[in-house]
């Protein structure tokens, strides 16, 4: 981790801002499933926090963010899917996937901890959607999943001052 945290950062950074530069070009609206404005804010900082980025390192990957930030756009709408520790465990086991096995507990307890730092900042200055899916199997529940849907529509052709969280 210690050797490749830097560069895999890089890697993502350069990978999603070609994903902006797609969209900036485009006259159609564009989904992603991850931020780039996320990655200073959670993974980066969170491997920072685990000892597995160093100072300098932090410290060089913030500042080439904030020298690209200005050529980024700032989406309309965040959609965070929120999940407890425990739901994100469950979820892995039941997927079964060979590459998921070595996640920690510990591991997505730190993840999920440092997303609601970074969601308390957007809830503030954003257009925010939060979907608690402890009970919701976006998979299997297309009754809900299809509501869920219709809000995030509304909420893009007009946003909504209050609470972001849908149960």
């Amino acid at each position: 981790m210690k050797r490749w945290s830097f560069h895999l950062q890089i890697y993502f950074f350069a990978k999603r801002f070609k994903d902006q530069l797609e969209i900036n070009k485009s006259s159609q609206s564009g989904i992603t499933d991850r931020s780039i404005l996320e990655d200073p804010k959670v993974f980066a900082r969170m491997l920072n926090q685990q000892g597995h980025l160093s100072d300098l390192d932090f410290k060089t990957y913030l500042e080439l963010f904030e020298t690209f930030q200005p050529f980024l756009q700032k989406p309309n709408l965040y959609i965070y899917l929120r999940a407890s520790t425990w739901t994100l465990i469950s979820r892995i086991r039941n997927r079964g996937r060979e590459f998921e096995m070595g996640i920690t507990s510990e591991f997505l307890h730190r993840l999920n901890t440092t997303y609601e730092e970074w969601i308390r900042e957007l809830t503030t200055t954003d257009n925010l959607i939060i979907i608690d899916t402890d009970k919701f199997n976006i998979e299997k529940d297309d009754e809900k999943r299809i509501h869920f849907l219709k809000i995030i529509q509304n909420r893009l052709n007009q946003p909504v001052i209050g609470s972001p969280i849908i149960e």
